[in-house]
């Protein structure tokens, strides 16, 4: 079963000229074209919390990369994804954007190196970071509903 977001309050649509717009000019790297196309769409369009609670990541049965929401592009107040990496960017491992936030209080991180690009992985400010996913798709097809709870 795939899992739900639902829209922070503050929240709205967002079009592919104001993603293109974040994208060029303020990110100035290009997104993953799987991740594009997940902010765009009628799914989430601009992230959203995951409206499920008791999700798991697959690939870490035994706890972490789980992801609790997923921070909008614009129309966020302070959550959106530029505010976000303007408080902690600083921390952040080199080329790497956090794109949502994790069960745990940790970050959800995107990779825009070109060595590694698209890669997802989990970081907490304490410097510890796992990689989760080889891209942004396979990071949302990871999570699961735990049908038992």
């Amino acid at each position: 079963m795939e899992i739900t977001f639902k829209r922070r309050t503050n929240s709205q649509t967002i079009t592919l000229e104001e993603f293109e717009y974040y994208q060029d000019n303020i990110v100035n790297k290009v997104l993953p074209a799987d991740y594009r196309e997940f902010m765009l769409s009628a799914r989430t369009n601009n992230g959203g919390i995951v409206y499920e609670n008791n999700i798991y990541n697959i690939s870490f049965p035994e706890g972490g990369g789980v992801l609790s929401d997923l921070f909008p592009i614009k129309y966020g107040g302070t959550g959106t994804i530029e505010l976000v990496n303007e408080r902690i960017g600083h921390a952040l491992p080199e080329g790497y954007l956090a794109i949502g936030a994790n069960t745990g209080g940790g970050y959800i991180l995107m990779s825009l190196n070109a060595d590694n690009y698209g890669t997802i992985k989990e970081w907490y400010a304490d410097g510890s970071i796992e990689e989760l996913a080889p891209s942004f798709r396979q990071f949302l097809e990871d999570q699961r509903i735990d049908e038992e709870d």
